[in-house]
């Protein structure tokens, strides 16, 4: 009886020959399994999980991108360069956090008995690099308010370092204790010129106090010649009371009218000229030093500060981590925003490791392992067998060098063997000889023989 064959479903029959392992994946998804060190070969066995392990190093090809664009940003903030020369750099330091990532990360595929123990120090490293990667984008983020921050603080300590030295250099050209680094030299200050002229009226007037004691005194002589000459009776007998022009009145006469230049007075009237004119001189620029200094002083003030501007660089990462810090003592919603921001980009790079902690092994995860345990087990009977072929070639070696050895004792006995029968045949040719050679002579000695 005939069977009639009942022709296969469309979808059974398209199906290929071998189920397993699936046919190798293209496009982009291999590329991002490569990230998190994904071996397509064990992968072509449960290809159900390729979407699964692509999502994986689409979150760690993430963590490589934020440490680029984190890079550009401190950089671009350090140095003020355009962004274009900056990529190189960036692009660097990308690869460098993506090879650490997917380096962790590929170091947890398996199953594992105690889970924490592989995954909290690979956790911690990641924690680090997250922290280090988040800090240039949370200043970013904060960039308008920042910037404005440390426009505030400059403009502050500029007004402060423009008040210092103000203060330091009062209008008067004193110049105040506590000072040092702030003090203008200005020449002929107002100070200066006002002390100056203080010496001068203090020589002035230690001269003017010699020229009036010598007047006093030559008005007392003259004024004893007088009444000497006049012959009036002072007391003390200063006079003599005889009128006339005696020896007394022209000694007295003498006295007064060479008094002065006795005691120097053309020269100290000298000298209070000198001074009195260093005086009115030193007076009148005084009035200009005052009227000038303040200008001046301004003007010195205003090079000291175009000085310091010109040494204020660009905000620096530490100029904005300051003004960052300012703001948040002075918003509790920044102080929040930051610190939400800073701990979401540290997560973003814990991420894979912290996706492959808390997830179950996969059946990547168990033919991974079954993919170890066969290469151990294949590399101990490798090593076995080339263990047992070493010592085989081994063992052959020495039986061989045992037959050799035994074969060289034969050789050495049977030459033995044949030196000493040849010794004795030798031997017993020589006593042949001997008895031949003695026959011979005794055949000589018989008479008649």
């Amino acid at each position: 009886m005939a069977t009639d064959t009942q022709p296969l479903p469309v979808a059974v029959a398209a199906l290929p020959d071998t189920f397993r392992p699936a046919g190798p994946d293209s496009g982009i998804s291999p590329r991002l399994r490569r990230f998190a060190g994904i071996r397509e070969d064990i992968l072509d066995w449960v290809p159900e999980e390729r979407p699964r392990y692509t999502r994986l190093g689409i979150i760690i090809a993430n963590t490589g991108v934020l440490a680029a664009v984190s890079m550009l940003a401190a950089l671009n903030n350090v140095t003020g360069a355009a962004w274009l020369w900056l990529l190189p750099f960036a692009l660097l330091w990308g690869y460098i956090i993506l090879s650490i990532d997917g380096s962790i990360v590929a170091s947890t595929h398996g199953v594992y008995a105690g889970k924490w123990r592989v995954y909290i120090p690979r956790l911690v490293i990641s924690l680090l690099i997250g922290a280090f990667v988040a800090e240039p984008l949370v200043l970013w983020y904060f960039k308008p308010a920042i910037v404005a921050e440390v426009g505030k603080e400059r403009a502050a300590d500029l007004t402060s370092y423009q008040g210092r030295w103000v203060s330091c250099n009062p209008k008067d050209g004193t110049h105040p204790g506590g000072c040092a680094g702030f003090l203008l030299t200005i020449p002929y200050s107002p100070g200066d010129v006002a002390q100056e002229l203080k010496r001068e009226r203090n020589l002035l007037a230690s001269v003017t106090g010699q020229i009036d004691a010598i007047d006093k005194a030559i008005a007392k002589y003259r004024y004893q010649a007088s009444a000497e000459c006049d012959g009036v009776q002072l007391p003390g007998g200063q006079t003599t009371g005889i009128a006339g022009a005696g020896v007394n009145c022209k000694q007295d006469r003498y006295d007064y009218t060479h008094y002065g230049q006795q005691h120097h007075l053309p020269q100290l009237q000298a000298r209070q000229a000198t001074y009195q004119t260093e005086v009115s001189n030193l007076s009148q620029q005084l009035e200009q030093s005052q009227s000038s200094y303040d200008k001046a002083v301004q003007k010195g003030i205003a090079q000291q500060v175009k000085v310091w501007q010109s040494g204020v660089t660009r905000p620096g990462l530490l100029d904005e981590d300051r003004a960052l810090q300012a703001l948040s003592s002075q918003s509790g919603f920044v102080r929040f925003q930051q610190w939400l921001l800073r701990l979401l980009l540290i997560a973003l790079d814990a991420l894979p490791v912290l996706t492959k902690w808390f997830s179950r092994p996969t059946k990547y995860d168990k033919l991974y392992t079954r993919q170890l345990d066969i290469g151990d087990r294949e590399h101990d009977k490798s090593h076995e067998l080339r263990e047992r072929k070493d010592l085989t070639r081994l063992d052959l070696q020495v039986k061989q060098t045992e037959y050799t050895y035994h074969d060289g004792l034969a050789d050495m006995a049977q030459a033995a063997r044949v030196g000493h029968g040849q010794r004795e045949m030798d031997q017993q040719a020589a006593i042949d000889q001997l008895a031949a050679q003695l026959r011979a002579a005794r055949r000589q000695e018989r008479p008649g023989s």
